[in-house]
């Protein structure tokens, strides 16, 4: 998560947007199943696939911690810390990403076992792939979108794996989820 907040949400208006923009990358991930015009398909089906793997980040994150009963202070909309420990590319894009971020109560968070803990920081690049996944498979299921957008959408969902292995372990969700796990031992 970035360390300067560039603009703040309350933690009761942060999860509403956040819902809302879920629900409205579900409508179009059920509207492009309607479309019939592939490039039109296609577009849509990634749109809604980037939408809902965007806000379910730091859904994941708010969700994990208010059941292991750490308090979310705030949401901020930041650029992405990604490209911290990653390959030059990663550094020189990373400024440009926008995140939604999640600030905990470090004093609660602190209290917890490291395991829980680990699983709050890991949760949104866990919670990212899980869903993906979950679009695709049911892509493929509803036999409705055609073979560019599965395609272009197996292509996005495969991206994501890798970006999380590569860059998410070096200085991510994953790379704090791992050390976090290493100190519970």
């Amino acid at each position: 998560m970035p360390q300067k907040a560039q603009n703040r949400l309350s933690a009761a208006v942060g999860p509403s947007l956040l819902v809302i923009v879920e629900a409205f990358g579900i409508a179009i991930l059920f509207l492009s199943s309607t479309i019939t015009q592939v490039i039109l398909q296609a577009i849509l089906f990634l749109v809604s696939m980037a939408v809902i793997w965007y806000a379910a980040h730091p859904l994941s994150h708010f969700a994990v911690a208010k059941i292991y009963g750490v308090r979310t202070l705030f949401f901020f909309i930041g650029s992405s810390d990604i490209g911290k420990n990653g390959p030059s590319i990663a550094k020189k894009i990373s400024p440009y990403l926008i995140t939604v971020g999640t600030k905990l109560d470090r004093s609660r968070f602190l209290t917890i076992s490291k395991t829980r803990r680990g699983w709050i920081l890991g949760s949104g690049a866990l919670v990212g792939v899980i869903v993906l996944a979950l679009i695709e498979s049911f892509a493929i299921l509803d036999f409705e979108f055609n073979t560019v957008s599965l395609v272009l959408g197996g292509i996005f969902f495969l991206l994501t794996v890798g970006t999380e292995l590569v860059l998410s372990t070096k200085s991510g969700d994953l790379s704090k989820m791992k050390k976090e796990l290493s100190k519970a031992k």
